[in-house]
């Protein structure tokens, strides 16, 4: 058993057992054995922490929640994973949230048909029953993974520590736990302190270093999501069109130019955008579209579109996702780190200012269907 810490990085202020698996117990879990067989056998692949109830697992009340922590590196052309394995009781579902690191869930269902989605720090995957999974870092640092009951237990414990007269020290860029656990904040801009004091003028103050103003990017030379992305398929540039700042009202559409080569002819390429609050609070995904097919040799420019007259006025960024395939099956082809960041005002000046606590949708008026009274 072991003493637990953060809940961003995965560890938990409780007691857990911990596994460890080593390339040595993974005979058979890659597809080039001699390859895993060459590499040294001590080598840790993963660990798994588990918060038990006392009771086993496919019995009534064995539910457990815990994390996967799954090391960057590769068997072969594989990358490092985890076993996979079906529920002991078959016919449970589960959700999976990705609390740090990139990487792929890999999931095949009782007739062999197999597909997978793409994980980064804070999405989260439902994993349907009779549904065998596996977890695979893509990336260059420490994949860790848990249930979604987990990151709710790891707060709740740092807040018992902190009413128990301790001080806790939370480093995190998730405006939503530092709401949740703080009293106090230190804002920090590029090693230097600009604010420190009240949690919610903190949060402000935060959200105010958004830069707005760019409206074009250059993207050749930026990190990739995962170690494949930008390697088949590579975004050159995005340009926010016809605007000199990246503000716009909520009566206005958002018009967006990408650039982009292939190495390889692509019968058709897909992408859609992953919104986030400036927080970090993921907001939604538009609906994939596609680019049509593409060969090398040629500089393709794309303009597109979406709507932002649902989004309450605020601070966003999205991701460009590009990928091949359905998005039940996709395969990553690009999705740059860059946080394309926009705000968006309201038109409407019949609503007072939006607050924090409305949420981030403005969904349209209700319809009124009848209206009168008795009497």
């Amino acid at each position: 058993m072991r003493t637990l810490l953060n809940p961003e990085s995965g560890e938990i202020l409780s007691e857990a057992a911990l596994s460890r698996r080593t390339l040595a117990d993974l005979k058979g879990a890659f597809a080039d054995e001699a390859a895993r067989a060459a590499l040294p056998q001590e080598t840790e692949v993963y660990r798994v922490l588990t918060h038990e109830n006392g009771e086993r697992e496919g019995q009534e009340g064995g539910l457990f929640f815990g994390t996967s922590f799954v090391n960057p590196g590769k068997v072969g052309g594989e990358y490092f994973m985890t076993k996979g394995h079906y529920h002991a009781k078959r016919n449970t579902a589960e959700y999976y949230f990705c609390i740090s690191g990139r990487g792929a869930l890999i999931l095949m269902d009782e007739a062999g048909h197999t597909w997978m989605e793409e994980m980064e720090r804070g999405t989260l995957h439902y994993i349907p029953r009779n549904v065998a999974h596996r977890l695979a870092n893509t990336g260059d640092e420490v994949l860790a993974v848990g249930d979604v009951n987990f990151q709710q237990k790891c707060l709740n414990k740092m807040a018992d520590v902190s009413r128990g007269g301790r001080t806790v020290l939370y480093v995190s860029h998730n405006m939503s736990t530092i709401r949740q656990l703080c009293t106090r904040c230190v804002v920090l801009d590029q090693g230097r302190v600009i604010f420190d004091g009240d949690v919610e003028q903190a949060i402000a103050v935060y959200m105010e270093t958004t830069d707005v103003n760019v409206v074009h990017y250059d993207l050749l030379d930026v990190s990739r999501m995962n170690a494949s992305a930008g390697k088949r398929m590579r975004l050159e540039t995005l340009d926010f069109v016809g605007k000199e700042s990246s503000v716009f009202a909520d009566t206005e559409k958002i018009r967006v130019r990408i650039t982009w080569r292939v190495s390889e002819p692509f019968a058709g390429v897909h992408l859609k955008l992953n919104l986030h609050f400036r927080d970090s609070t993921p907001v939604g995904i538009t609906h994939p579209v596609s680019l049509g097919a593409a060969v090398p040799g040629k500089l393709y420019t794309t303009e597109f579109e979406f709507d932002p007259s649902l989004l309450g006025e605020g601070q966003y960024f999205f991701y460009v996702d590009v990928f091949d395939g359905v998005l039940t099956q996709a395969v990553c082809l690009d999705k740059p780190v860059t946080e394309f960041a926009f705000e968006v005002t309201s038109g409407d000046l019949t609503m007072p200012e939006w607050a924090p606590g409305w949420g981030r949708i403005h969904f349209p008026p209700v319809k009124v269907l009848e209206n009168g009274y008795d009497g």
